[in-house]
C-alpha cells in the first residue's frame, strides 16, 4: 500500500510538471513584439539651450523597438511603457552623432532597436517676432464665412535654430468652425509656426502656446457694384474701362437684408495713357 501511494505521488508530480511545461510552452509561450514609431525625446534640453545653440535637424524622430517575453507580459506592455532618449548635454555646433538609449519594462527584454544612433545638426539659436494669422478648419454652410473679429495678440516671439526661424513665415491660430455661430464668441486657439506654404516648421519654441480669438460666422451676399468713372474722354484719348458688375459682402443677416447695391468712390482715369 505504501509503495502504491508513493507511486501515485510521483505520478502526480510528473503530471503536474508536464502540465506546467505545457502552460509555459504552449499557453503562455515566449513571444516577440515590435512597437513602431516610438518617439525619441531629448534629455538635458534646457541645459543645451542655455548655450545659445538649437537643433536644426535630426536624422530620425522615432525608432522601432522589438521586445520579448511571455505572452502574458508582452500583452500588458503599452507603447507608453517604452522610451527612447538621446542626451543633448555634449552637443556642439555642427553635425553630431548621438546614441539612442531605449528603456523597456523590467519584466521583458529588449531584442532590437531599428536605429542605434541619430545624426543631429546644431546651429546658433536666434529669436524673431512673427505675425499671427487665424486659420479656420472645417466647413460652413453655403453663403456663410467664418471671420475673426479680434485677437488678444497680433504677433509672438519665436526661438530656434537660425535656419528654422528664418523659414517661419507666420504663426497660425487654428479654430474649428463647428465651435462658432452667428453670435460673437471668444475661443482659445493653439499656435503653430508655419512656412510660406502653410506647412508646420518643427523644433521652434513659441513664447506663448495660445491666443484668444473673437470670431463669428457671417452671412455672405452678392450685390450690384456701381463704380462712377470720370476722365474717359480727355485730349486725344478715348479710354476703355472695365469694372466688376457685382461684389460679395458679409455681415449679420439683419444688416445685409436691405443692401442691394454698393457704390464705390469715383474713379478718375484721366491720367491713364497706357
Amino acid at each position: 500500500m505504501f509503495k502504491t501511494k508513493r507511486a501515485n505521488v510521483i505520478l502526480s508530480l510528473v503530471i503536474a510538471i508536464a502540465l506546467w511545461a505545457y502552460v509555459i510552452g504552449e499557453v503562455n509561450p515566449t513571444i516577440t513584439e515590435t512597437f513602431k514609431n516610438v518617439p525619441i525625446t531629448y534629455l538635458n534640453e534646457d541645459v543645451f539651450s542655455q548655450s545659445g545653440l538649437a537643433i536644426a535637424e535630426a536624422s530620425d524622430q522615432t525608432v522601432d523597438v522589438t521586445i520579448s517575453g511571455s505572452r502574458t507580459k508582452i500583452n500588458n506592455v503599452e507603447a507608453s511603457d517604452i522610451s527612447a532618449t538621446i542626451n543633448l548635454s555634449e552637443l556642439t555646433k555642427g553635425a553630431n552623432i548621438l546614441k539612442v538609449d531605449v528603456s523597456v519594462p523590467d519584466n521583458v527584454k529588449l531584442v532590437e532597436k531599428s536605429i542605434s544612433r541619430v545624426e543631429v545638426l546644431v546651429e546658433d539659436m536666434i529669436m524673431a517676432t512673427k505675425p499671427i494669422t487665424v486659420k479656420f478648419t472645417g466647413d460652413v454652410a453655403d453663403q456663410e464665412e467664418a471671420t475673426a473679429i479680434d485677437m488678444s495678440l497680433d504677433s509672438v516671439s519665436i526661438t530656434g535654430a537660425k535656419s528654422l526661424v528664418n523659414k517661419v513665415d507666420h504663426i497660425t491660430a487654428a479654430i474649428d468652425v463647428s465651435k462658432l455661430s452667428d453670435q460673437m464668441k471668444s475661443i482659445k486657439a493653439g499656435l503653430t509656426p508655419v512656412d510660406a506654404n502653410g506647412d508646420e516648421v518643427k523644433n521652434i519654441t513659441v513664447s506663448t502656446k495660445t491666443v484668444q480669438v473673437t470670431a463669428i460666422i457671417y452671412d455672405l451676399k452678392t450685390v450690384n457694384l456701381e463704380v462712377p468713372i470720370t476722365g474717359v474722354y480727355s485730349k486725344d484719348y478715348l479710354r476703355s474701362v472695365s469694372v466688376p458688375k457685382t461684389i460679395t459682402i458679409k455681415g449679420s443677416a439683419s444688416k445685409l437684408k436691405n443692401i442691394t447695391k454698393i457704390t464705390s468712390e469715383t474713379l478718375d482715369v484721366s491720367k491713364t495713357t497706357e
